[in-house]
């Protein structure tokens, strides 16, 4: 996904993103563990809490630094996409 597309997401969701998180997935025995990066909403930006319905999944990867990385990218990109709405 580019910063093109990437930003055309955010303008198209059903609610108010406020942050970008990475979520270690459910593995049920399988032999590789895989980290998601997501859009929350404010109901689902806190990391101790379980999501909820205001979130949208960006990307899956096997390595959790992979994700990190990612997830950092994108968190700059969200934070421009706030400063045009608050303007």
């Amino acid at each position: 996904m580019n910063k093109q597309q990437f930003l055309e997401m955010l303008c198209k969701l059903q609610f108010k993103p406020v942050g970008i998180r990475v979520c270690k997935d459910t593995n049920y025995g399988m032999d590789k563990q895989t980290y998601s990066v997501w859009v929350c909403g404010r109901g689902s930006i806190d990391t101790t809490m379980v999501m909820g319905i205001d979130i949208y999944f960006i990307k899956r990867f096997h390595k959790e630094d992979a994700a990190n990385i990612a997830a950092a990218k994108y968190q700059k990109w969200f934070e421009k996409y706030q400063q045009q709405e608050d303007a």
